[in-house]
């Protein structure tokens, strides 16, 4: 919810998830209103940022996304 990014170009950073049914129940059964609020207050995370605990599974150079910013 905090990652910056473009609306006019492919995506730099994509998330990998376990299955449908795994997304279909976390979004019907999460209220997003409170994980909003608690992000609302801290800064936006940059399109090449890689932040501890990120799984990468694969690591370019993020030369494309940072000449695009």
């Amino acid at each position: 919810m905090r990652t910056d990014y473009r609306i006019d170009d492919f995506q730099q950073n994509y998330f990998v998830i376990d299955s449908l049914d795994q997304l279909l129940d976390t979004t019907v059964n999460t209220d997003f209103a409170p994980l909003y609020a608690a992000n609302a207050a801290l800064p936006p995370i940059a399109i090449a940022d890689i932040l501890p605990g990120d799984d990468v599974v694969t690591h370019g150079t993020q030369e494309y996304a940072t000449a695009k910013v």
